[in-house]
């Protein structure tokens, strides 16, 4: 006489959402970007996943940005769609 195990998937969590977080670590910065999108979001996407994708970026330079340097990443970053509400300069 067997023992019967009955598993009632309704009852089994199932994993329905994901969020990470990761600092890209100098002086790699702009090749770890690329990575995370090979190696999590396009895996996620291929799963199916409803995916909502924040980027914040902040970069220093200690002379300062040029005029042209300014024009270009702002027009960029207009163009990428990022929110103009969050884009901009600051001299600290």
């Amino acid at each position: 006489m067997g023992l019967s195990l009955l598993v009632d998937h309704a009852q089994e969590a199932a994993h329905r959402h994901i969020a990470v977080h990761r600092r890209a670590v100098a002086p790699q910065r702009h090749r770890d970007v690329g990575q995370v999108i090979r190696e999590v979001v396009d895996r996620l996407h291929g799963a199916g996943a409803h995916l909502d994708i924040a980027i914040d970026i902040e970069a220093h330079k200690a002379e300062g940005f040029t005029e042209q340097e300014i024009r270009t990443i702002g027009e960029n970053a207009r163009t990428l769609k990022f929110d103009p509400a969050n884009l901009g300069f600051a001299t600290e």
